[in-house]
């Protein structure tokens, strides 16, 4: 049974070469997974979430930091004064910590959502919407220019995933035919916001979007 860790007095942190003290929040790097090696110590400002590391470095998001962003969002804007108090302690570090991401982020998620919405508007509750309620069959697939589209639904609602190199991004619609106004939006998002927004609007451009059956796509975008 290993030892528990003690911090010594002259902890210092292996990028920065601060000081770290007793009560400062720091990360323990191990050599590797088995042997319980400890490398060094990382203080607070030089450690960083893979994810936010990620996003810097490429502007690439995922579905799980989308949903984080849009979170914390949330607590920065309508949760009031005191909304930050009612989170678990790790969660609220993160948010206080990469709130000039996280904001990012949102902000550029609900740039993505003005665009679904005229996707909707535009093929999906005019004639899209129709085409799948009128089908017995789940999966479904087309082209748009170097867009790959796939369709796939389930107990109301209907997914379509677009895709174009390394980006992808789903879409998330009902299909009840008494929902007569826009009311869908993001699903998932692999890539950069940007490569999103940018496939969205060639569709949103696109005269008319004719999908066929296609039985090896299934659960679009999960």
């Amino acid at each position: 049974m290993g030892r528990a860790f003690s911090l010594k007095a002259d902890s210092k942190c292996g990028e920065c070469n601060q000081p770290i003290h007793e009560g400062d929040i720091y990360t323990i790097i191990y050599e590797d997974d088995n042997s319980g090696k400890i490398k060094c110590l990382q203080c607070d400002k030089c450690e960083v979430d893979d994810e936010i590391a990620y996003y810097r470095k490429t502007g690439e998001i995922s579905s799980h930091l989308s949903l984080e962003a849009a979170m914390a969002n949330y607590h920065y804007t309508e949760g009031g004064p005191n909304s930050m108090d009612s989170l678990r302690a790790d969660v609220r570090r993160f948010f206080i910590k990469y709130k000039k991401e996280l904001v990012e982020i949102a902000a550029g998620t609900d740039r993505i959502h003005d665009v679904i919405r005229a996707f909707e508007e535009k093929h999906w509750l005019p004639y899209l919407k129709k085409y799948w309620n009128d089908t017995d069959q789940r999966g479904h697939e087309t082209k748009v220019g170097d867009i790959k589209l796939m369709l796939w639904g389930c107990a109301g609602r209907v997914l379509i995933t677009a895709e174009r190199g390394n980006s992808d991004i789903t879409m998330i619609f009902s299909d009840y035919e008494s929902q007569v106004t826009a009311n869908g939006g993001q699903q998932g998002i692999h890539g950069s916001q940007k490569a999103a927004q940018e496939i969205l609007q060639e569709l949103v451009d696109a005269k008319k979007i004719k999908f066929k059956h296609n039985k090896s796509v299934t659960m679009a975008g999960l």
